[in-house]
């Protein structure tokens, strides 16, 4: 689900890790997967969903961090971390660019950021074609996979 040019965040040297969760906490227990050693910090900008992401996470990562801090203006220091990454989380910031200074800002020199979204079409037949694929297929493949229609409508 991660990935950069080498399908990494990061190399090994750069051991903590920034995750913009919006609720989730997936992106943040993923990176634990792919790096065990690595100190990760998952953050949002409401408690609530904080809340939700850590209890998600349980068990899976008992080693993560959750800080409640604003996407455009976050409370680290430029350098802090190996790697960022964020998915579906764009569409809840009222400044992209801004956002991704931020998350370049705080990433260390020859870290990465990586960014998961999906950018509906301009042309109106692919437009189309997307909206079928996406609100259709992929929700009803989601079901079948895992139960969870809601899941797969929301994104």
């Amino acid at each position: 689900m991660i990935v950069s040019a080498n399908n990494r965040v990061a190399d090994d040297s750069y051991p903590y890790f920034i995750s913009r969760e919006y609720g989730t906490g997936d992106l943040a227990v993923e990176v634990l997967h792919q790096h065990p050693d690595a100190q990760v910090v998952g953050i949002d900008f409401t408690p609530e969903m904080l809340a939700l992401a850590q209890e998600k996470a349980g068990a899976a990562a008992p080693g993560l961090t959750w800080v409640v801090a604003d996407a455009m203006r976050l409370p680290f220091a430029s350098g802090s971390f190996g790697g960022v990454v964020t998915g579906f989380a764009l569409r809840n910031v009222t400044d992209i660019p801004t956002a991704f200074a931020e998350m370049a800002r705080v990433t260390q020199p020859g870290g990465r950021v990586a960014s998961l979204e999906i950018a509906k079409p301009r042309t109106p037949i692919f437009r189309r074609l997307f909206g079928f694929y996406f609100y259709r297929i992929v929700p009803l493949i989601g079901s079948l996979i895992s139960g969870q229609r809601a899941a797969y409508t929301y994104l």
